[in-house]
Formats: structure tokens, sequence, C-alpha cells
């Protein structure tokens, strides 16, 4: 009896010691195995089109968005909390415990943002902020796109460590670095299309994006930009290249808002004209301010007979009170004489297209009412360029049509 006795016990004994082993397994699985996003798969490139858990399509904005950090016109993030499963929406493959893997899915398809959309630090994008995850296919931006303080701001996304497929921005851009048409920051980029102006970047700037993850794949995107190159400043044949504007209207699918050009301009909170234009032509002229009592405006200093992005121009408002010392005038060259002048046949042009012309008459800005161009005297850039500083800007004036090419 007393040898069994001993031999149970040296059986538990052992069978306990194996209990032991299998809990430092568990916990060096459990404290210092592989990280949790490791049992995580992205199978969003696989998703079917149907419409199902995890998918959100034909979703438009509209309006100004403005936030800290995540902020775009559609979704704010795609991305997983690693601590728990709120909405319950990942799938589990495996019956051990402790060998799990999930299967999860976040598609954005078929979405426009026309909306400006603002943040104060990093990832803003014109449709997803902070993409961790998932596809973004189909979708449009039109809306202006910055952040003030931050890096990765992107006409689609801010930062995409998933795919974007199939999709166009048309807008202007601002931010820190990684500033891109698509993406800021971007891995798979597959037959995007962009027209984007960066108006303000430190480093990584790209008409596509700002840079490329190289574990993703950048195939068949095409941009028009007389200054980017596609991937921070570089753009490479087939996978991101510029073409002109006619020939990336002439992509297959391209929506009819991206094609089109155009030049809104408001005043006081009220749209006052919209004026279409061609792809690096101009506008023939420019539409007048509506008067407001005890205000002086003026359209913004820009070359508008060269215009390559559509945009939105706010007539500039200054409080009339006591004038303020005004630089002195430059002083044109004569061209022919007043008599002459006068009786010379005319025509009228726009005074910012009126460079190199003859005046037929005078020009006085008021105030102060003081004559800058005198009949018969050339209209320099000089002249234009001290038009644009007092706000002079938005006139027609007769100048000389000379039949004799002498002036």
């Amino acid at each position: 009896m007393s040898g069994s006795t001993d031999i149970l016990l040296d059986d538990l004994d052992a069978i306990n010691r194996q209990f032991g082993v299998i809990t430092d397994l568990l916990r060096d699985l459990l404290e210092g195995g592989e990280e949790p996003e490791d049992r995580f798969e992205d199978v969003s490139d696989e998703a079917s089109a149907a419409a199902d858990t995890g998918d959100l399509s034909d979703a438009r904005n509209d309006g100004t968005v403005e936030g800290d950090i995540n902020v775009a016109g559609i979704v704010g993030s795609m991305a997983i909390e690693y601590d728990f499963d709120p909405e319950d929406d990942l799938i589990q493959e495996g019956d051990r415990s402790l060998d799990f893997r999930y299967q999860t899915k976040a598609v954005v398809a078929s979405c426009i943002n026309t909306g400006e959309i603002t943040g104060k630090q990093n990832y803003t994008g014109g449709i997803v902020g902070l993409m961790d995850l998932g596809r973004v296919g189909n979708c449009e931006n039109y809306g202006a796109v910055s952040s003030s303080d931050g890096d990765y701001v992107g006409g689609i996304a801010g930062a995409s460590w998933g795919s974007i497929r199939d999709s166009w921005s048309k807008c202007r851009l601002s931010g820190g670095d990684y500033v891109g048409g698509v993406a800021g920051l971007g891995a798979t980029l597959v037959n995007c299309h962009t027209l984007v102006t960066i108006d303000e970047g430190s480093a990584y700037l790209g008409a596509v994006a700002g840079d490329a993850d190289g574990e993703g794949t950048v195939s068949g995107n095409t941009f028009t930009s007389e200054s980017l190159g596609a991937l921070d400043g570089i753009s490479y044949a087939g996978r991101a290249e510029p073409v002109d504007f006619d020939a990336l209207c002439s992509t297959e699918g391209v929506p009819e808002l991206f094609s089109q050009l155009e030049l809104t301009f408001v005043a006081d909170g009220i749209t006052v004209a919209v004026v279409p234009f061609q792809y690096g032509e101009g506008v023939e002229s420019l539409p007048e301010i509506p008067a407001k009592k005890g205000y002086s405006a003026a359209w913004p200093d820009l070359d508008y007979t060269h215009l390559t992005a559509s945009q939105t121009l706010e007539g500039m408002e200054d409080r009339m009170g006591p004038c303020p010392p005004l630089p002195s005038p430059p002083l044109p060259e004569r061209a022919c004489s007043l008599r002459e002048a006068l009786f010379a046949p005319t025509q009228l042009v726009p005074l910012y297209q009126s460079a190199g012309r003859v005046s037929a008459a005078q020009i006085a800005p008021y105030p102060p009412g003081v004559p800058v161009v005198a009949p018969g005297e050339r209209i320099s850039e000089k002249e234009l360029a001290y038009f644009r500083k007092i706000g002079y800007n938005s006139t027609d004036i007769p100048v000389i049509v000379s039949s004799g090419g002498d002036f």
C-alpha cells in the first residue's frame, strides 16, 4: 500500500510540474508573444461589391469640417481598437484559445466630398483622415484640405496603409510634411487621378503622394501639374506619371465635376459669380464687387490670364477711414502724342490684360484720383502692379488699335 501511495504522489508531482510548464508557456504567449496587430488580416481588397458589414458607400459631404486629429469629410479613421471589439464585427478563425486569428474589413466606396476640411494636427484627408487598413475606391474629393500644425495631408486620405483605388482628387492642399494629391503617405495606390495645388508644405510633397510605403503597390496613377512630381517630387512611368489636362479628362470613368474648372467669386458671404475657364487660359473680365457703404473692396491679386485650378475667391474688404499713404505711381513711357491717342481707333480690354498696350484715355483710380496713365502712354507691368496694389484691377480700358504697327 505504501509503495502504491508513493507512485501516486510521484505521478501527481509530475503532473503538477507539467502544469507549471504549460502555465509558463501561456504566460510567455500572453506577455511576450506576437503583437496584437499580427493577429489581424485585412481582407478589404478581397471584399465583394455587395454591401455588407464594414461597408460605407454613396455618402456625400458638402459642409465645412474642422477638427483636431484624424479629420476628414467622410471617415475620420479606419483602424482597429485592439483591446476590445465594441461593434462585434471581427471574424474569428481557429478553435483553440490563444490561437485566434481575425479577419477585418473596412470599405469606403463611391463617396464624394466637396466641403473644406481643416485639421489642427496629423492626418487630414478629403475622404479619410487615417487609414491603418481598409480600402477606399471610386471616391472623389473637391474640397480644400489643410492642417494648421500637422503633417500627413491628402486629397483622399491623410495617410494610408490600406489601399486607395480608382479615386479622383481636384483640390488645394496645405500642411507640414507629407502632403499629396491622393495621400500624404500611401501604400497601395492604384488608378487614381489628381489635379491639385499645394499651397503650403515642408517636405515630402507630391501630386499623387508625399511618399509611398515600399510594401504597397503604386500603379496606373496620373496627374496634371506644372510644378509637382508624383511621389516626393519624382514621377514614374506607368506608376505615377504626368499627363496634360485633356488626356486626364479623357481617362475612362472621369467624373463630370473633375473636368469642370471655374472661379467662384464671393463677396460678403454671397456668391457674386461663377466663371468657367479652360486649363492654362484666363477669364475675360472680373465681376464687379457689390458696393457696401463705408468699405472698399478688390478681388485677390492673381494672374487671371493663366489659370490651372478651380478656386473660390473672397473679395477683400477694408473699412474706409483716413486714406493711408499710397506709394508713388510709376512714370509710364510715352508712345505717341496726346492728339494721336485721342483720334486713334480704339478697343476695350481688361486692365489686367493690357500690358504693352498704349492707353487711349486717362487712367486715374480713385482714391486718390491722380492720373497714373495718360492718353498715348504705354502700360507696362510696373503700372499694372501699382494698380493691383491699390486694389484697382477690375475694369476695362480703351487702348489704341494700331494699323501701322508703330504702337
